[in-house]
């Protein structure tokens, strides 16, 4: 079952308000990925959980964040990012 699907819309606004919270430094490393980000603003991957939705049970724990592992993929598809350190640091750490 599919907890949560981040809809487009939701992505969009966390990214913008996440980029408006930038310091020079990471507004610069941000630029080295922006062709990717206009890829990934551009793909809406909404229609995705309707076509997957019978894939998963009903029952058991549910699947979350996969709108954000589609994205996770093709970013690293693009070629753009490979889990570089500092990405997941000021993510994640």
């Amino acid at each position: 079952m599919l907890k949560h699907w981040t809809t487009h819309s939701e992505y969009i606004a966390f990214v913008s308000d996440s980029f408006s919270r930038f310091n020079p430094s990471q507004l610069k490393r941000w630029h080295s990925f922006a062709d990717s980000f206009d890829k990934l603003s551009s793909m809406n991957l909404d229609p995705l959980a309707e076509l997957l939705a019978p894939y998963y049970s009903n029952t058991g724990r549910p699947a979350i964040h996969q709108s954000e592992l589609f994205r996770s993929f093709a970013h690293s598809y693009d070629g753009s990012m490979f889990l570089k350190p500092y990405f997941l640091d000021s993510h994640f750490g």
